[in-house]
């Protein structure tokens, strides 16, 4: 129906997992992704790619910007250009108070 969102994919991971797929992403539409996560060691990065044919893409055509909002200080900013992976958190502790969820907005 159009002007409704509809969920097209959902992935969970309870375990130690270092991937997760979602997939049904796969037209010219916007899409919203949504996550929640906590790493299971302390220093782990967070980035997102895509697939073409369920192949990871790590060409150089990742455009990122985005607002941070903290909860031990103000907000932060962050943006790259041109990279071959959307970079989302870096040397994130598993502290059990700190979590990182986003709303991403994924456009081709």
């Amino acid at each position: 129906m159009a002007g409704n969102l509809v969920q097209v994919s959902r992935a969970t991971s309870t375990g130690s997992s270092a991937s997760l797929k979602v997939t049904g992403i796969d037209s010219s539409n916007a899409y919203i992704i949504l996550y929640s996560v906590k790493p299971v060691d302390n220093d782990k990065d967070l980035y997102v790619r895509v697939t073409t044919s369920g192949t990871a893409d790590s060409d150089s055509e990742y455009d990122l910007t985005g607002v941070f909002m903290r909860a031990d200080t103000s907000f932060s900013t962050s943006d790259g250009h041109n990279n071959d992976k959307w970079y989302l958190i870096s040397a994130m502790e598993n502290d059990t108070a700190k979590w990182s969820n986003a709303e991403l907005w994924l456009f081709q």
